[in-house]
């Protein structure tokens, strides 16, 4: 069910105040007249990443990864295209992780408008892909269903006590509300 993967393309890598060192953002097009945003903020203290990903059309909202991808009679999302959704975003860390094999990586399961954070509808989805495409052996998966917080922290970098501590820290130092202690 989650094995297409939309085409994906890089849009460009920039930086901008706040805790990532860079943000790089690819596009894809489940749907004519779609296009779906994926941001990979790269962290400052540690080979880690936050992936995100919205709507373009939310761009601008200060709530752009808490909103559904919109349907609308014009050109619909419609709910076969969220797999291939959020596939695809799994296809841009299994990118990135081509160029750095020691990468780790952090996301939220977003709430929906009007949805408590704890346990979200989609941490709850992205728990059970992640397990599928990310072995074990070489991701320690760490969750915090209260937040609806995943890391995925590459057992091939943090090979001691040490190195888990740096990335913990680097993405509690970039995003502090976000990341709780672990």
């Amino acid at each position: 069910m989650f094995d297409k993967v939309n085409p994906l393309r890089k849009t460009s890598i920039r930086t901008e105040p706040g805790p990532a060192i860079r943000v790089h953002s690819f596009s894809s097009r489940p749907r004519k007249g779609r296009t779906v945003i994926y941001e990979a903020h790269e962290l400052s203290d540690a080979p880690a990443f936050a992936v995100k990903f919205f709507d373009k059309r939310h761009r601008q909202s200060p709530n752009r990864f808490n909103l559904l991808l919109k349907y609308d009679e014009k050109t619909p999302f419609v709910v076969a295209d969220a797999p291939s959704i959020i596939r695809t975003g799994i296809q841009v860390m299994l990118n990135l992780l081509a160029k750095n094999p020691y990468l780790s990586f952090g996301f939220m399961g977003a709430a929906l408008p009007g949805e408590d954070q704890a346990n979200t509808k989609r941490f709850r989805i992205y728990q059970q892909i992640m397990y599928r495409h990310f072995s074990n052996n070489d991701f320690e998966h760490l969750m915090k269903a209260e937040k609806s917080l995943y890391l995925l922290i590459n057992r091939d970098y943090a090979t001691d006590s040490q190195k888990m501590a740096d990335v913990l820290a680097a993405f509690k130092k970039s995003f502090p509300d976000d990341f709780p202690d672990f």
